[in-house]
């Protein structure tokens, strides 16, 4: 009896709840839309703002293959143009400055609006490469202070990495690495190999399960044997007797001793 009459006293309750309802919705209707209008703003408002942001991170993405692609084809042009050689009787053939500047610009440009993200250290990366590329690709001679310029701007990028992103193995190897080609490009070869044995020692730590151990033990062995004295072949001597003897038919010009290029 007694769980009857509570059954009765709940289903009387919710009946006068449910009467209720209308009354108090008209009451508060314009404070029940109005917090439905603010929630449905909130949502379309984290919507939109999700979907913009992933739009911007596409079109960065989609903006840096297009810069590492033209920067390809500048150096292939380039190198292309180094093997041309006009004919005897031809028109020179044209030749069209190499300047990758622009695209340097763009980089650095994308790499500020990207921040600190994968597009952003990609960017700077690429920037640097290209500015590098200078070097190797110009058609006209650079100077000194030229060269100098250039691998201070390159050196401030690679630090730039380096401290933005300690954590990224991909960054601070490609960092470091790039260093130890600075230093190689100004000569400075004590530096540079100090640079890639610290990349081997930290081959098993910081940068374990990278190539750049390998990379760094590569140009290690490239600049040991560039390193290495020139040998020259010696002149056998000629035989010293107190005889006189009939002067010898004239031997031929000894052909000089070939030599192994150097690799850089």
């Amino acid at each position: 009896m007694k769980a009857q009459e509570r059954h009765k006293l709940k289903t009387n309750e919710l009946a006068e709840s449910l009467s209720e309802l209308p009354e108090y919705l008209r009451t508060h209707s314009t404070q029940i839309i109005t917090v439905a209008v603010i929630v449905l703003v909130v949502a379309a408002a984290g919507y939109w703002w999700w979907h913009g942001r992933v739009e911007a991170r596409q079109g960065r993405l989609a903006e840096l293959q297009l810069l590492v692609v033209k920067q390809a084809q500048l150096e292939q042009r380039a190198a292309q143009q180094g093997q041309l050689e006009s004919k005897p009787g031809e028109e020179p053939k044209e030749i069209v400055a190499y300047d990758a500047a622009p695209v340097a610009a763009a980089l650095r440009t994308l790499a500020e609006e990207a921040g600190r993200s994968p597009v952003g250290m990609s960017a700077l990366l690429q920037e640097a490469q290209a500015i590098r590329s200078q070097l190797f690709f110009s058609d006209q001679p650079i100077t000194d202070e030229e060269k100098e310029r250039i691998c201070q701007r390159v050196e401030n990028i690679y630090q730039r990495l380096l401290q933005e992103y300690p954590q990224e193995k991909l960054a601070v190897g490609m960092a470091r690495m790039g260093q130890g080609l600075v230093a190689e490009d100004r000569g400075d070869w004590a530096k540079a190999k100090e640079i890639y044995q610290a990349i081997i020692a930290d081959g098993k730590d910081k940068l374990a399960g990278t190539i750049f151990g390998r990379q760094a033990q590569d140009r290690l062995d490239l600049l040991s044997r560039i390193d290495k004295p020139i040998e020259f072949a010696l002149a056998p001597s000629a035989p010293v007797s107190g005889e006189t003897q009939e002067p010898a038919a004239p031997a031929p010009a000894a052909e000089p001793v070939p030599q192994a290029p150097l690799e850089q």
